[in-house]
């Protein structure tokens, strides 16, 4: 939990829900999905044919292969009527 503006730090591999509230104004929840990043995939097929399965099983374990999206998290409230 936080006040805007605010910083969440979370493993690249961990996939939550940021439920935005404030009073007068209809709650946003918006899902943060963990997803392959492009130069992870490249990065990953590198250690695949220089690291062999332990390098890349260390990334794929690590997250390091991965990125959160949507990063970062813009949202405009609605007000609620009434």
């Amino acid at each position: 939990m936080c006040q805007t503006p605010c910083v969440l730090v979370k493993k690249r591999k961990d996939e939550f829900i940021v439920r935005i509230e404030k009073e007068g104004y209809k709650p946003v929840e918006i899902p943060v999905r963990s997803v392959i990043a492009e130069a992870g995939a490249a990065g990953m097929a590198g250690n695949v044919i220089f690291g062999g399965v332990i390098g890349a099983g260390v990334d794929a374990v690590s997250g390091a292969t991965k990125k959160l999206v949507p990063n970062p998290i813009d949202v405009k409230l609605e007000k609620l009527t009434n």
